[in-house]
């Protein structure tokens, strides 16, 4: 009876470790910053796709964090006006740098080139919504799908000014 008290013991002492770890990293995930973005280049390569090309300075106080499959929606008035799919990047563990990343946009079918113009203006921007998902892996850890939804497009472009 002692040996099965000690053994659980034991392993109830490592599980409250692990927890005690693992909540220390999510603390940790929680802190990674986007310090700077600018938006650097956007190259036409037809009248409806673009490759857009940024820079984002990240501090990243946690573990390496891969993200992949990033893809976002453009919508006004529950409208898409258009998509956007970024190439992959992976964020350094304990780390301040700046990632270079590439996307490729493109403008919805049905959008001629006198309404997106019309999408310009600021008053219709701030009605415009962006739906983001992307795949995250912390380390080598399982990939976990991450979907944001109806965030306010002026939100984004605040990160970029």
């Amino acid at each position: 009876m002692r040996k099965i008290t000690s053994r659980f013991t034991l392993i109830a002492l490592l599980f409250t470790l692990l927890c005690m770890t693992g909540c220390v990293n999510v603390k940790k995930l929680q802190q990674i910053r986007i310090l700077d973005a600018k938006l650097e280049s956007v190259s036409p390569e037809s009248l409806r796709q673009y490759v857009v090309t940024g820079s984002v300075t990240v501090a990243n106080p946690a573990a390496e964090v891969s993200v992949s499959e990033i893809s976002g929606v453009l919508e006004h008035n529950g409208k898409v006006i258009g998509s956007i799919a970024v190439d992959p990047v992976t964020l350094t563990a304990k780390s301040e740098q700046t990632y270079t990343l590439r996307a490729d946009a493109k403008v919805a079918d049905g959008i001629g080139i006198f309404e997106l113009a019309k999408y310009m203006d600021k008053a219709v921007l701030k009605q415009c919504v962006v739906d983001l998902k992307a795949d995250v892996r912390i380390r080598n850890g399982k990939v976990r799908t991450i979907e944001l939804e109806d965030i306010p497009l002026n939100k984004l472009l605040e990160l970029i000014r």
